[in-house]
């Protein structure tokens, strides 16, 4: 009975091996924004709504004191009220600030990078029917 059983896993090992896949990356493309989309972050109010100019604001912002913090060799915090740039705590490292876990957006050149960029916006069709653009920013690209 276990030499059935061994003779079954070892049918099974010998098939995985010989059957694994090689990844050739020459296949990969890196996935970027379309040309026609212009990376907007200026007027914003002109073209999109208040809450997500203002929650655009508010990451720019936030990205900018968080790298002049990291210039000075402190480490961020984000509170909720303000935020707070403090001496780094042993063992704590400086955040990486445009990572897009952080406060960066995807960057518009390679969306799938975890390496963000200042957040943005681009003016998107909104449909076929109409001609009215519509805001797409950048942490719902």
């Amino acid at each position: 009975m276990y030499l059935i059983i061994l003779f079954i896993i070892l049918i099974i090992l010998f098939y995985f091996a010989n059957n694994k896949k090689i990844i050739n990356f020459e296949n990969f493309t890196i996935q970027k924004l379309d040309k026609k989309y212009e990376i907007r972050r200026d007027d914003c109010l002109d073209y999109c709504d208040e809450k997500s100019c203002l929650k655009m604001f508010d990451k720019q912002k936030q990205l900018l004191d968080c790298e002049r913090c990291t210039i000075k060799g402190g480490c961020f915090q984000k509170g909720i009220v303000t935020n707070s740039c403090n001496v780094c705590q042993e063992g704590e490292v400086p955040k990486n600030c445009r990572l897009t876990s952080n406060y960066g957006c995807k960057d518009n050149n390679n969306l799938m990078s975890f390496n963000g960029v200042n957040p943005y916006y681009v003016l998107a069709e909104s449909d076929g029917y109409t001609y009215t653009k519509e805001c797409k920013f950048c942490w719902n690209i």
